[in-house]
């Protein structure tokens, strides 16, 4: 095993978590990535190994969310400790389910790869219908959160500080061609994310959020979509982690992130015309997530910018590959005959 587990360690791991208990300790790695490694446990439960441990602070939105009945989420168990620290989540198993990234991506492929219209028709109408559904459990989310932690008013200067720190870097990291169309739309961005700090606007509603939410976080069993891994962004600090968040950034990331997954299935059917499944996702899921909890757009429509700035930083420090993907979802943000932004509410052709 990898991580610094082995054999065994994993079954240690439910046994300690779950007093008394006598599976037979069968292990399966599920998944491992840049963040944790994955085990299945005799197909019940999963033990994910933090490859950065963190502390039980760092848990409170889970926490909060299993306390507030959240049912859009594999059941929480407990946290294996060492030197203080928690190592090792440990949640239900959920047979059969993959993340986003495969099965809506897949999906996406099977409408673009339909033979007849009418296919194709009820193949983007399905996929729409699921982007609102992703709506609806992320607004679902924000009411539990808020509901057990009150909605206080907070400064949005920190957030600002980040932004401004996104950008700086972005520029100074995306070289090539992306970086020339990057640089050729700084002005129109800066103007887009100025709003954060111009609006009159020194304290706004604020609460827990998930953090890093995107389609990833979206497990698929059955007919079953429930939320994954509440433990934050692993790219930022705990401190920021843990800081109370307006919801819009939440939502930036989900939103930006459907267009994300066009742009995978774009890049496996070179040629494909996704426009008409990312702008219909797009739409459904905020119209969703409105129906249930307020939105304010002065936030949104910047922090879904800086969202595609953190897609850029962590494209050229942990995932290069990853770089068309930004790079066409900031051309979408930003058409080179728009100014200044599609998403700001005001066409203007240049």
């Amino acid at each position: 095993m990898s991580n610094g587990t082995t054999e065994g360690d994993s079954a240690g791991a439910v046994r300690t978590v779950i007093a008394g208990y006598d599976g037979p300790g069968l292990e399966c790695v599920v998944s491992t990535d840049q963040a944790n490694l994955s085990i299945a446990v005799d197909e019940r439960y999963l033990v994910k190994w933090l490859r950065q441990t963190v502390t039980i602070a760092d848990l409170d939105t889970l926490e909060t969310l299993r306390a507030a009945g959240f049912e859009h989420m594999p059941r929480f168990v407990g946290v294996v400790m060492g030197a203080g620290r928690v190592v090792a989540l440990v949640h239900e198993f959920v047979p059969g389910a993959t993340d986003g990234w495969q099965w809506y991506v897949d999906d996406v492929l099977a409408w673009l790869d339909a033979d007849a219209d009418a296919d194709a028709d009820a193949a983007l109408a399905e996929l729409v219908d699921t982007a609102a559904q992703m709506g609806a459990i992320t607004a679902e989310m924000h009411a539990a959160l808020a509901g057990v932690r009150c909605v206080r008013a907070a400064s949005l200067a920190p957030l600002c500080q980040r932004i401004a720190q996104l950008c700086a870097t972005a520029f100074a990291l995306t070289a090539g061609d992306e970086g020339d169309r990057l640089a050729a739309r700084r002005e129109a961005i800066e103007r887009a994310v100025a709003p954060l700090a111009d609006l009159d606007l020194d304290f706004v509603p604020m609460q827990r959020v998930h953090g890093d939410l995107h389609a990833g976080q979206f497990l698929r069993s059955g007919g079953r979509l429930l939320l994954a891994d509440f433990d934050g962004d692993p790219t930022v600090e705990a401190a920021e982690r843990l800081s109370i968040q307006p919801v819009e950034r939440d939502l930036a990331g989900l939103l930006q992130s459907l267009d994300h997954v066009g742009r995978v299935a774009a890049r496996r059917r070179p040629g494909a015309d996704v426009e008409p499944f990312i702008g219909a996702a797009i739409d459904a899921c905020l119209v969703a997530y409105r129906s249930r909890c307020p939105v304010d757009d002065r936030l949104l429509a910047p922090l879904r910018v800086a969202q595609e700035l953190h897609e850029f930083v962590y494209a050229a420090t942990r995932l290069p590959v990853w770089l068309y993907v930004p790079d066409a979802a900031l051309q979408r943000l930003f058409p080179s005959t728009v100014r200044p932004s599609v998403i700001a509410g005001s066409e203007e052709t240049a």
